[in-house]
């Protein structure tokens, strides 16, 4: 029986333990009540965004969760530096409904609107005003919908669709015509749906469905036919639904499910089977219904299979089929993770910080799935990982299973469950 299944149960006992007071006989209708009653709905992981080498979530239940490299306190836990990083999800905060993840910052946006920054701010990129990094979160703006990170950049959406950015700008990737850092929000314009921040340069895409970017542009990563950053907003097509920066590329999508990719592509990261760089946007597929990019590309088609390029960790050049079953991906640089259809949340790729959430630093060349930690009393520190059974084996490609791998010291006997979906495949 799944850990789920065993979490109903004991609630519904519970209640009817609590409902069985009284004498004997005078209980009677209060025990058919409980049996009645539903149990609370499984809590599941709904976003994922990753950073150099830092995971950050939001579960159902609007909690906020981060793992891995800690550094410049990106984790948002109070604590910072090297000795202070995290091997499996840790509860962070409330209220959440979604997080943007930089090089070692992160940004989230919470239900009532309030934007919220933390950790590194050397370039201003947390916008409140300073460049003194936090280790933990705070309020730095109001109104937004939605947010994005780069490598030191920052950009959000407000709820009336007016587009704000802060943070570094040496290549215009702030889009205010200048090339000034900012450490505060400023506006760069209306009329926008949504917006994505790679490592130097910005994407943005506008109500009317055109494609516009800015920021640095050496791999030819904005689309606009040249290799020259711009330092303000530039339409490059129309006819786009959703978008992903990476490092020195960009990936989109257009309303008929083709995908496009131009940029940077000396590691095949685009997926047009070659490894050279394009300065306008060339289709790649079709059947896609969402993508990322980082310092490879990861997508889900419409079918909910999920495929991967261009990645070094593990090593992937031509898109691979990676497992079924999912609805939503996110890439760092070396590590990607992804979130199923049922709320499961599976992680591989680069693993040195603890950035997968699986309690090692064990790389790890396909996908596990990683489990949310048992809150713990203040100031403690380690996983205690609620776990559902696992295979006992470690992926190291897909479908191909190899003897397990020692586990790292202080794991505490953690097991980690590979996706079934690529053991199903032959």
């Amino acid at each position: 029986m799944s850990a789920r299944g065993v979490i109903a149960i004991t609630a519904l006992a519970v209640l009817v333990v609590d409902c069985g007071g009284g004498p004997e006989g005078d209980s009677g209708g209060a025990v058919l009540q409980a049996t009645v009653a539903p149990s609370a709905p499984p809590i599941e992981w709904l976003q994922v965004a990753a950073g150099d080498a830092h995971t950050i979530a939001v579960r159902t239940d609007s909690t906020l969760w981060a793992w891995g490299d800690n550094t410049s306190g990106q984790l948002g836990d109070g604590n910072d530096g090297p000795s202070a990083g995290q091997l499996a999800p840790l509860q962070i905060g409330t209220g959440y409904r979604l997080t943007a993840a930089g090089a070692s910052h992160t940004i989230a946006v919470k239900a009532d609107g309030t934007l919220w920054a933390w950790g590194s701010n050397s370039r201003g990129q947390l916008g409140d005003g300073t460049t003194t990094n936090r280790n933990a979160p705070i309020q730095v703006g109001s109104g937004y919908a939605f947010a994005a990170a780069g490598a030191a950049h920052a950009v959000g959406l407000k709820t009336d669709g007016t587009l704000w950015a802060w943070g570094a700008n040496d290549h215009g990737q702030l889009g205010d015509g200048t090339t000034t850092d900012r450490g505060s929000p400023v506006e760069i314009g209306g009329d926008y749906a949504s917006v994505a921040a790679g490592r130097d340069h910005t994407v943005a895409l506008k109500k009317d469905g055109t494609l516009w970017a800015w920021g640095a542009n050496d791999h030819g990563q904005l689309g606009d036919g040249t290799t020259t950053d711009r330092a303000a907003p530039e339409e490059i097509g129309s006819g786009y639904q959703s978008m992903a920066a990476g490092s020195g590329y960009t990936m989109a999508l257009k309303a008929d499910g083709t995908l496009w990719a131009w940029g940077a592509n000396d590691d095949s990261q685009l997926g047009d089977g070659t490894t050279a760089n394009r300065v306008t946007p060339g289709q790649v597929g079709s059947g896609y219904a969402s993508v990322a990019a980082g310092g490879g590309t990861v997508a889900v088609r419409t079918d909910r299979t999920l495929w991967t390029w261009g990645t070094s960790v593990p090593l992937i050049r031509a898109p691979l089929q990676f497992g079924m079953g999912y609805s939503s991906v996110a890439a760092g640089r070396w590590h990607c993770v992804a979130v199923k259809a049922d709320g499961t949340l599976w992680a591989w790729g680069d693993n040195t910080y603890g950035q997968l959430g699986d309690g090692t630093t064990t790389n790890r060349y396909g996908p596990e799935e990683i489990y949310a930690s048992v809150p713990h009393a203040s100031g403690t520190r380690g996983p205690g990982l609620q776990k559902r059974g696992g295979t006992g084996t470690n992926r190291f490609g897909p479908g191909e299973i190899r003897p397990p791998v020692p586990q790292a010291s202080g794991t505490r006997g953690l097991r980690r469950q590979a996706d079934p979906a690529l053991a199903n495949r032959e």
